[in-house]
């Protein structure tokens, strides 16, 4: 696990002479070592995602785990002694998405690599040597180490979600219980997503918790990598050379954490997502001075607030109690339209009846002036776009419904359109991993606007 401690660690200088310490890709015998840990490891997961037997499962599961912990012991070693590299850490991210399944010693990682990234970026390595370097002139020089840093990312950032290294790791980890990304999105594709739903369910109870932690955890690597994306594009820009894109990664991510909060109906607690840092606390210990010097005038303007707060409270009790009814009521119908879309998804995934349903729940959710832009809107495109329109099939992904509090208030829950007793059992990564790139694989990643590129990596 990736602690606290250890961050702290890790982010102090390696020696006296470099904070980073040296470009280990010169040093070939050390870095053959460290790559052939990381192949074996890559040749691990490879065998896990090609549907073995039922009796190998376990076997080649342990083996897969022991490889991946073995390369990022060894990495450990290096970024306290040798070398903090952009490549090397790449592959220590891969590695604690194996070794910690609540995400948090991944997301620990995450900030200890964007704190690197924003106060080293000169000595984080790669740092080419100066033998290496082709200009005459500063600029040109720091255009050049910039653009190596920005190549050690292209491994762990990819030209598509599929071709980034975190995208295998991310399909085995678990939503809840032991099902699966690679689980939630088979069954979605196949229109089996209630079955899954219903999984979900009987396990939240116990888990409840852990998901939230899980949930919160993501919040805050998503976070870290928009800083790390924010970083790497200052820097580069300044040096005229193209930023890495973390987009493909930020939205692995995000379908993850949106699988989770759809299975489970929990969201982040967005007040502990964003880790405090020691800046924000020094900022906050020089408003306190501020706050108390206006103490007394707050003091005053609170109670006169809290005065005309309780009148208004007692004017509109009956009002209130019937808006918190109505509110209830509503979410309720909200759900049973969803199960129903579910029921109709599963059971007729030829008919547009459950794309109509979804369409409903999010017209539902929608403000007057949204609804009646996009009820107005001409949908671009010919024919056929227009009939997607129409019939809600251009909105795929189904939207978050509130939760229903409880049913003290009166209101009693619907009974379920459907009542499947299957169960989803556990099921690896049926498709194959691709090759690794080489670590001197020329960048080709789309620009952070474009589509993704065509990819021979693990695919549906």
């Amino acid at each position: 696990m990736f602690s606290e401690d250890l961050r702290q660690e890790l982010l102090q200088p390696i020696n006296d002479e470099s904070f980073c310490g040296y470009y280990i890709k010169g040093d070939k015998a050390a870095f053959r070592q460290l790559r052939n840990a990381f192949n074996l490891a890559q040749t691990s997961l490879r065998k896990l995602s090609q549907n073995p037997d039922g009796n190998e499962l376990d076997v080649l599961q342990e083996e897969n785990a022991e490889n991946w912990s073995a390369l990022a012991n060894e990495l450990l070693q290096v970024f306290r002694k040798s070398s903090r590299d952009i490549e090397l850490i790449g592959w220590f991210l891969a590695s604690q998405l194996f070794m910690d399944s609540t995400v948090a010693s991944f997301t620990k990682s995450l900030e200890w690599f964007a704190e690197l990234l924003d106060t080293n970026w000169g000595v984080l390595n790669p740092v080419l040597p100066i033998e290496k370097l082709k200009g005459d002139s500063i600029e040109e020089h720091t255009a050049e180490q910039a653009k190596a840093k920005a190549k050690a990312f292209f491994q762990l950032l990819g030209d598509s979600e599929e071709s980034c290294l975190l995208y295998a790791p991310v399909l085995m980890l678990p939503l809840i219980g032991d099902i699966s990304f690679y689980q939630y999105q088979s069954a979605e594709r196949r229109g089996e997503i209630g079955l899954i739903k219903q999984n979900a369910a009987q396990l939240l109870g116990a888990e409840r918790t852990t998901v939230q932690r899980k949930l919160n955890n993501l919040q805050r690597a998503i976070v870290e990598i928009d800083r790390m994306s924010l970083v790497c594009d200052k820097h580069c820009q300044s040096a005229g050379v193209l930023s890495p894109n973390f987009n493909f990664v930020k939205t692995l991510l995000g379908k993850f954490d949106k699988a989770i909060q759809y299975l489970t109906g929990l969201k982040p607690a967005m007040e502990n997502a964003v880790n405090t840092e020691s800046s924000t606390e020094t900022e906050l210990k020089n408003e306190v001075s501020k706050d108390e010097l206006s103490s007394e005038k707050l003091t005053t303007e609170t109670q006169a607030i809290q005065q005309e707060q309780q009148i208004m409270m007692t004017q509109s009790q009956n009002m209130s109690q019937t808006a918190a009814m109505n509110s209830i009521n509503r979410n309720v119908a909200l759900h049973q339209l969803r199960e129903i879309s579910d029921y109709f998804r599963q059971s007729e995934p030829h008919s547009p009846v459950s794309f109509l349903i979804e369409k409903a729940i999010r017209w539902g959710g929608m403000s007057l002036p949204d609804l009646l832009k996009e009820m107005l809107e001409e949908p671009e495109g010919g024919l056929l776009n227009k009939i997607f329109n129409t019939a809600g099939l251009d909105q795929s992904d189904q939207v978050l419904l509130p939760e229903i509090s409880n049913q003290s208030s009166g209101v009693k829950a619907a009974s379920k359109v459907a009542n499947v007793a299957a169960t989803i059992g556990s099921k690896p990564v049926e498709a194959s991993v691709s090759d690794v790139p080489r670590a001197d694989t020329q960048i080709n990643q789309n620009p952070k606007n474009g589509s993704p590129a065509k990819s021979t990596a693990l695919s549906w």
